[in-house]
């Protein structure tokens, strides 16, 4: 026991492992910066990695952001005439030639019951948002090749009021 007690009585060695300074001197503080600097640019590099991915994915980075939503929807009931020979928008009507449109938007594509669909279409794996169907009435075969959708609305005009009539059109 003595001995023990001894040892603690002796003075520190000269020489030790560990840092003898104050904790802030000008070196460490550089040295913290840099770790800093390298911790802000690991996550710079993850959130540049995040946002290619996502525009290389064609998914939107703003999951139901109203960007084409600002259409007029009773100009878009009377475009809508034109799809009207292929798909429906009242809730459980189903038998048409196309699939039935009533609330697509926030859908999963290709999910919707009692229809037949592309396998392309079927194997898509996103979920309607304004921003997708606006592309998808653009082109839908350069959208999604394999579809068997061919109509095409040229005018971003009318596809945002098309857009706008099915929102309108899920609500009732």
């Amino acid at each position: 026991m003595e001995e023990q007690i001894r040892r603690h009585d002796r003075p520190a060695p000269r020489y030790t492992s560990y840092p003898t300074t104050p904790h802030f001197t000008p070196d460490r503080l550089e040295n913290h910066a840099a770790i800093q600097r390298a911790g802000l640019m690991r996550i710079a590099w993850l959130l540049l990695s995040l946002l290619a991915v996502a525009l290389l994915s064609g998914q939107p980075l703003l999951v139901g952001s109203p960007a084409r939503a600002d259409g007029d929807s009773s100009a878009g009931r009377k475009v809508f005439k034109q799809c009207r020979n292929c798909h429906s928008v009242r809730a459980g009507k189903f038998g048409t030639f196309g699939s039935n449109l009533y609330q697509v938007i926030g859908h999963m594509a290709g999910t919707a019951p009692d229809y037949d669909y592309s396998p392309a279409l079927a194997g898509a794996g996103f979920t309607w948002t304004p921003e997708l169907l606006d592309r998808w009435l653009a082109d839908p075969p350069a959208f999604l090749p394999g579809t068997e959708m061919e109509f095409i609305l040229e005018s971003a005009e009318e596809r945002a009021d098309v857009i706008a009539y099915l929102i309108a059109a899920g609500k009732r």
